[in-house]
């Protein structure tokens, strides 16, 4: 979830609350916390799921829920998540393929790749190598559904993008959504460009403390 779905999770929240009528009243102070703990973890249809299925618990749908009772319901269904996810980056490899640039709608999915080396490389795998990036992918996007990734690239370049980059820049093609296209939009738009920042010998040493930093730029040259 993001910031933004916070005011729909509140009325979710405490739609939920109301039919327990004897449990503690909270405010949206509680309720803010509540949203914080599974923020990273969940998207609000995954909340709705878990709500439902905590309230068909025999035992623990008996007490109004928190965030710890939801855990277990959206950890129970990350394997299948993460299948899903990497059926939806196989097909992209075999329809879309290497010429295009793409943008799939879960950060998690963008970082897993680029840790794999990016879309090219992804593209490049043979049918014998496919069980193993298939395992290597899901242990990727597992890792970043725990602790999702603060940064990630706007989009995956495609061979396309990268040969005009520099001779050609007017003819790059838009990226492929692939998935969800408000879900990939958002990706895209919070994303960065992943572009490395230059930083001179001299401008990465000029805040080294006192007579280190001068040793340094002597040493380099580079007073």
């Amino acid at each position: 979830m993001t910031n933004d779905d916070f005011e729909s999770f509140v009325d979710l929240w405490q739609a939920m609350r109301d039919t327990y009528p004897n449990a503690k009243p909270i405010n949206e102070r509680t309720i803010a916390i509540e949203f914080e703990a599974l923020k990273p973890v969940a998207e609000l249809k995954d909340i709705s799921r878990a709500l439902s299925a905590h309230k068909r618990n025999d035992q623990d749908g008996m007490f109004a829920p928190t965030a710890a009772h939801l855990m277990k319901y959206i950890r129970g269904d990350s394997e299948s998540r993460s299948l899903s996810a990497w059926t939806m980056v196989e097909r992209a490899i075999q329809s879309v393929g290497n010429y295009d640039s793409v943008v799939f709608p879960e950060p998690a999915i963008m970082a897993a790749i680029i840790d794999m080396g990016g879309w090219l490389e992804l593209c490049k795998v043979t049918e014998k190598e496919l069980p193993f990036k298939k395992q290597e992918f899901v242990k990727r996007y597992n890792g970043y559904m725990v602790q999702p990734p603060r940064e990630w690239s706007r989009h995956l370049p495609g061979l396309t993008e990268l040969s005009n980059l520099k001779e050609f820049p007017d003819r790059i093609p838009d990226p492929k959504l692939i998935g969800d296209t408000q879900q990939c939009l958002m990706v895209y738009q919070n994303g960065s460009d992943n572009k490395p920042k230059m930083v001179s010998l001299k401008e990465a040493t000029k805040d080294l403390p006192g007579e280190l930093g001068i040793l340094t730029q002597r040493a380099t040259g580079s007073d």
